[in-house]
C-alpha cells in the first residue's frame, strides 16, 4: 500500500536529485574558474614576492582545482535514467506516447527521437500535496487523463495545456471515501488505472476494489465491485461482486468492459447481461497455460490489459514478467517474457503493443511481426525492487 512513508521517500529522493544537479553545475563552474585562478596565482608566486593575498589566492585556486576534478568525475557518471517506475502508458490519436511514472510523480511524453519530455512533474511543500500519476489515458479529443491516487481523483490536461478535475473530488488518502460529498460526487478511492471511453473514462480504484464509469459531466456509476475486497463466482452481478484489487481496465472489440484482479490472479469481463465471467486465469497464482484454454491458465498478479480490434485481449502478467494474449476463441499464448514487471499496456493503430516495465524503468514495444524493441532504457533492475514472485509489492496499492 502507498503510505505517508512512501510519499516522503519519493519526495526526499526527488530533492536529492535536484540538489545533485545544482551541485554538479556549481562544480563545473568552479572548475572552469579554478583554471584561471591557478594561472593568476602561479604568475604571482613566480615573482617570489609572496604576500598574504597571494597565499590566499593560491589556496583558493587549489580548492577550485579540486572542485574541477570532482566535477570531471561526476560528469563521466551515467545520467539518471529517464523513468523510474512506469506503471501506465497510453497512445494519443496522433501517435504520441504518454507514460505515468509512479515513483517520480510525473507524467511524460516520449518523443519520436526517444527523448523523454515531462508533461507533469510537480512536488509540493508537503508530502501529500504532491500529485501522483498512476494510470494514464488519452481521449479522442487529445485530452490526457491521469489517475491521481494520492488525491483520490482523475485529472485532465486539455490539448491547450489547461488542467482541470475530471472525476472524483480532490482529497487526501486519509479522507473518508465511504460517503459522497454534499454535491453528490463520490470520491474515487485511490484510482490507479483508467481507460478513455467516448467522452468519459473507466477507472479502477483499489481503495474500495471497484471499477467506475466517469462521465464528462463528472457523474459516475459503478461498473463492477460492491466495495470491499473478496471473491466472486462467475455469473455474479458485476455490481454485487467483491473484487480483489482491480488494476487494469479496457473495452474489448465487442464493447464489453474487461479488467484484471491483481490479487485474484484473474482477468474478468462484464457480460451484456451485467454479470461477471472469467476471461483468463483459474484464480490460483502460478505460471502455466500456454496453448490451452485461458480460463485454465495460472497468472501471477495481472495488472494492465489492452484489447485489439481483432478481438484479442492482452494481459500484463506482472508477477511472471510476461505479456500474454487471449484470443477470441479463448486460447492462451505468451507473446513476450523477461520484461521485468510489466504493468501498463497500450496498443497503437498499427497493432504494436507498448509495455511499461515498473521494475526496470523501461518502455517496450512489441510489434505485430514479433519484434521486441526497448524504447526507453532503464537500470534493468531497481535496487529497491521486490522480488518478482513477491506476494505483494509494498510500493504498489
Amino acid at each position: 500500500m502507498v503510505s505517508a512513508g512512501d510519499s516522503r521517500a519519493e519526495q526526499r529522493s526527488s530533492v536529492r536529485r535536484d540538489l545533485t544537479s545544482i551541485l554538479r553545475g556549481y562544480l563545473l563552474f568552479a572548475g572552469a574558474a579554478g583554471v584561471v585562478w591557478a594561472l593568476v596565482a602561479a604568475f604571482s608566486l613566480a615573482s617570489f614576492d609572496v604576500t598574504a593575498y597571494q597565499v590566499l589566492l593560491a589556496f583558493g585556486a587549489a580548492v577550485a582545482l579540486v572542485a574541477g576534478v570532482i566535477a570531471a568525475v561526476e560528469a563521466r557518471k551515467p545520467r539518471e535514467q529517464p523513468l523510474l517506475a512506469p506503471v501506465g502508458v497510453a497512445i494519443a490519436p496522433d501517435g504520441r506516447v504518454y507514460v505515468a511514472d509512479r515513483d517520480r510523480s510525473q507524467l511524460v511524453q516520449i518523443q519520436a527521437s526517444g527523448e523523454v519530455e515531462p508533461v507533469l512533474r510537480r512536488l509540493g511543500t508537503f508530502d501529500y500535496w504532491a500529485y501522483s500519476a498512476y494510470g494514464v489515458a488519452v481521449a479522442d479529443d487529445g485530452a490526457v487523463l491521469y489517475a491521481d491516487a494520492r488525491h483520490q481523483c482523475v485529472r485532465r490536461i486539455q490539448p491547450g495545456g489547461e488542467e482541470d478535475l475530471f472525476g472524483g473530488r480532490e482529497g487526501l488518502m486519509s479522507a473518508d471515501v465511504s460517503r459522497p460529498s454534499q454535491d453528490g460526487e463520490q470520491v474515487l478511492s485511490r484510482p490507479v488505472a483508467l481507460a478513455a471511453v467516448g467522452d468519459g473514462a473507466l477507472v479502477c480504484t483499489v481503495g474500495d476494489d471497484r471499477v467506475w464509469r466517469v462521465n464528462a459531466d463528472r457523474t459516475q456509476s459503478v461498473v463492477a465491485g460492491a466495495g470491499g475486497r473478496g471473491g466472486a463466482a462467475d455469473g455474479t452481478p458485476a455490481v454485487e461482486a467483491r473484487l480483489r484489487s482491480p488494476r487494469g481496465v479496457t473495452v474489448d472489440a465487442r464493447g464489453r468492459v474487461v479488467f484484471s484482479e491483481r490479487w485474484g490472479h484473474v482477468v474478468r469481463v462484464v457480460l451484456d447481461d451485467g454479470t461477471l465471467a472469467t476471461l483468463a486465469g483459474n484464480g490460483e497464482r502460478g505460471r502455466s497455460g500456454d496453448g490451452g484454454p485461458a480460463t485454465q491458465a495460472r497468472l501471477s498478479g495481472p495488472t494492465g490489459v489492452a484489447a485489439g480490434v481483432d478481438g484479442c485481449v492482452y494481459v500484463a502478467d506482472t508477477g511472471n514478467g510476461r505479456v500474454v494474449r487471449v484470443d477470441p476463441d479463448g486460447a492462451f499464448t505468451t507473446i513476450a517474457e523477461d520484461l521485468g514487471a510489466p504493468h501498463g499496456l497500450a496498443l497503437d493503430r498499427r497493432g504494436a503493443l507498448y509495455v511499461a516495465d515498473a521494475r526496470g524503468g523501461r518502455l517496450w514495444r512489441l510489434d505485430p511481426d514479433g519484434t521486441i524493441t526497448q524504447l526507453i532504457s532503464g537500470s534493468g533492475e531497481r535496487p529497491d525492487a521486490p522480488a518478482t514472485n513477491a506476494t505483494e509489492e509494498p510500493s504498489l496499492p
